[in-house]
């Protein structure tokens, strides 16, 4: 298929063909389907264990992936079990670090599978600090994601049990850019909107406060996506470099 772009409209189009699955693109069947005859036909060495949520609630969705409950889709659903053979689990902290710290397969990253993020020096890790059980604070998460940006979603109610991991992360990723000796990486520490300045110099910023001066940013703000200049973003990613950032917080 040639089409590279599609209208809103065209994208749901067919019947089943349009409105379960999109139009054209990539089925997440097709994906499972790869993986099972790559990496997992036969047994694997070094297996990660598959997680499913045992509670598909907005917050699993946004942070492990859950399928469509669509009896017409439930097909997706059904693959996954079969190829990756998951333990249905609740979300919680211990969990969270799984996901985060990249020990475990989900959903999502089966989605992610074969993508590759262009990234640009800018483009350091953003610890967004939110309320799981607020619907607007999960829309930002969601439109957070646009950016090229690795996003950490860490709701405010689990910051006591993960702020140590999180301030190793924010240790490991305060480097000097290999590029250019005037630009230092920093980790973003974002909060939410339904979390006000009050509320996070009580709950969030104590925990860092052992950390070094300048080895974090603070961010109380939210850029809008209509603000981003996707088209210098573009430019900017034609060179491909490897960042030195580390992705995954243990």
């Amino acid at each position: 298929m040639n089409k590279k772009s599609i209208l809103l409209d065209d994208f749901f189009e067919n019947e089943f063909r349009g409105e379960f699955e999109p139009q054209f693109g990539q089925s997440v069947f097709d994906i499972l389907e790869d993986i099972y005859i790559s990496e997992r036909r036969f047994m694997l060495r070094d297996e990660l264990p598959a997680i499913y949520s045992s509670q598909e609630d907005l917050f699993s969705e946004i942070c492990i992936g859950c399928y469509p409950k669509l009896e017409q889709v439930h097909y997706l659903k059904s693959q996954f079990y079969e190829v990756y053979k998951p333990v249905e689990e609740k979300l919680n902290p211990e969990l969270w670090l799984k996901v985060y710290g990249g020990k475990c397969e989900t959903p999502f990253t089966v989605t992610n599978k074969h993508f590759e993020v262009f990234r640009t020096w800018q483009d350091d890790p953003i610890i967004y600090v939110f309320n799981p059980s607020n619907s607007k604070d999960i829309i930002d998460l969601w439109n957070l994601r646009i950016q090229p940006a690795p996003i950490f979603p860490v709701p405010i109610k689990w910051m006591s049990y993960l702020a140590d991991p999180i301030r190793k992360f924010i240790n490991n990723n305060y480097i000097i850019s290999k590029e250019n000796s005037n630009i230092t990486h920093r980790v973003t520490i974002q909060k939410s909107r339904s979390i006000s300045e009050s509320q996070a110099k009580e709950e969030i910023l104590p925990h860092f406060n052992s950390l070094q001066n300048n080895s974090y940013i603070v961010k109380n703000w939210h850029t809008s996506i209509w603000e981003v200049n996707y088209r210098n973003h573009f430019l900017n990613t034609l060179k491909k470099q490897k960042s030195p950032l580390k992705n995954q917080i243990k």
